[in-house]
């Protein structure tokens, strides 16, 4: 369930990460997202970090399967490659105090993009489609995966894993066995290098300045290595009534250098459509079985 941390504990862990002397102020829960816990602390008795973000894994919810081992080592070595993402101070696989994993990061500046305006939302398009290059470019899978599978066998595996989700589920209506079934019938099977993939890349996952330029890459629990256009697809998926698809596709395909075969990104754009949807499943599942009360799953709950 969805319980605060306690202030006087994550003053006990501060002292032990960061200083000494650093106090936890307040606690607040972050107004969006619904897979982890995330929870902002301002932090008093030093001059920096003021402000930090704790994520703890979900009780229950669209992803309570997820690792924070795996994003953990994914925030690392994307910063070491230079890309905008938040720093990791500390992270506790066991939960310890707090009792479910968790990890600690400096609070980014920026803030969630303001999409009612136009030049944002060019500038975002852009901006994306160059940072998801980017990642690919400049982030071995290597550095975060002991075994790098080859990219056929990466999505047949993504697939395989979203309809066996989607089976599991008591809310999945058929029309996305269907849809499970075209994309098995249809996958794609050219032998492109894999990548590091973001998972779950989009203007919902992204932090900016005013003017709409990405100052932070967030929410990196889908993060696996596979098929480049995985990422392109979902983002494409993710942006409808939002972006411009074509613009971010565009601005892949030129900080990449490589065209992109759109009716291979059209069969990403699917897949994306099925694990988003499932995702949404199992998150009402979670409420309706009592694993979760958080209020961002129990209007989906009650609605169904």
């Amino acid at each position: 369930m969805t319980v605060p941390p306690d202030v006087d504990t994550v003053t006990t862990l501060l002292a032990a990460h960061v200083d000494r002397s650093a106090r936890c102020a307040s606690i607040s829960r972050a107004p969006s997202g619904n897979s982890q816990e995330t929870w902002f602390v301002d932090v008093e008795g030093v001059d920096q970090p003021r402000s930090l973000v704790l994520r703890r894994s979900a009780a229950g919810g669209t992803l309570e399967w997820s690792d924070r081992r795996t994003e953990v080592a994914v925030l690392r070595a994307t910063a070491a490659a230079g890309l905008p993402v938040p720093r990791v101070r500390w992270w506790e696989p066991d939960g310890g105090t707090l009792e479910r994993a968790y990890v600690v990061m400096d609070r980014a500046d920026g803030s969630g993009p303001d999409l009612r305006r136009a030049t944002v939302r060019r500038t975002l398009a852009s901006e994306l489609g160059n940072l998801i290059a980017e990642l690919h470019q400049r982030v071995s899978p290597s550095a975060v995966f002991e075994v790098v599978p080859p990219t056929v066998d990466a999505t047949r595996s993504q697939l395989d894993f979203w309809t066996g989700r989607a089976r599991a589920s008591s809310v999945a209506p058929p029309i996305v066995a269907a849809l499970c079934g075209w994309l098995s019938a249809n996958l794609p099977d050219d032998d492109t290098e894999a990548v590091l993939l973001w998972g779950d890349p989009g203007a919902h996952n992204v932090l900016t300045n005013d003017r709409g330029e990405i100052t932070a890459l967030l929410d990196w629990e889908l993060a696996h290595a596979g098929h480049p256009l995985f990422d392109l697809g979902a983002a494409r998926w993710s942006c409808l009534g939002h972006l411009d698809r074509d613009r971010l596709t565009d601005s892949y395909e030129a900080r990449s250098g490589s065209p992109v075969d759109r009716e291979t990104l059209g069969w990403f754009e699917v897949l994306a459509c099925v694990s988003r949807s499932v995702m949404l499943f199992d998150g009402v599942d979670a409420v309706l079985a009592g694993r979760s009360n958080d209020p961002n799953l129990l209007g989906l709950g009650l609605s169904l």
